[in-house]
């Protein structure tokens, strides 16, 4: 069975988007010389597929294909627009993204059967509402957080209202210079 892994910049108070859902206060922090040169070999070596919720394949879908995009990160940008995305989402809009393609039905049942599918390890980038529903059904592998120094006092936690435990182990951690930190935790199931 593939993995399923989570890649999400989250607050110092544990919140992937601030109260009004807005996650522009982490774009800051990954400008840093250090972060980008992480986030840009990360891409380069990105052979996996891309998992997203409607709300965070929308942003992403208006700016990687975008010329800015192309421009300021090349090495992210085609690796963003080469992958396959995999978008879950009750909305009969269609997807315009390259590569995208839309499941329907109930969320856990379509996470289940994309996991065990062949092919190559699946990311979730944001989409905290998405590993909110899935988290406590065992059908995540891995949380990689990128821990900004910085409260926002409230907003939106992608761990808020689950009822059970969820026990993790630390694989691995990296401090960059700007102060983030990135955490990555294996499952224990």
């Amino acid at each position: 069975m593939r993995k399923l892994k989570v890649f999400s910049f989250v607050s110092l108070d544990g919140c992937y988007a601030d109260r009004s859902g807005s996650m522009t206060w982490a774009h800051d922090y990954s400008r840093d010389e250090e972060f980008t040169a992480f986030a840009t070999e990360n891409a380069r070596g990105s052979q996996g597929e891309l998992l997203f919720g409607r709300v965070t394949y929308d942003m992403m879908a208006s700016y990687w294909p975008t010329e800015m995009a192309k421009t300021n990160s090349p090495v992210t940008a085609e690796a963003m627009n080469r992958m396959k995305k995999h978008v879950l989402s009750r909305s009969p809009r269609g997807l315009t993204w390259n590569n995208s393609h839309l499941l329907r039905g109930e969320i856990i049942d379509a996470v289940r059967g994309l996991k065990q599918q062949p092919g190559p390890d699946m990311m979730i980038f944001g989409s905290g509402s998405i590993v909110k529903q899935i988290a406590t059904h065992n059908l995540i592998d891995e949380y990689q957080l990128i821990v900004v120094p910085l409260v926002l006092g409230g907003g939106h936690n992608m761990f808020e209202g689950i009822q059970q435990n969820l026990a993790v182990r630390l694989n691995h951690h990296r401090v960059f210079s700007n102060g983030v930190v990135l955490l990555s935790y294996a499952a224990q199931v």
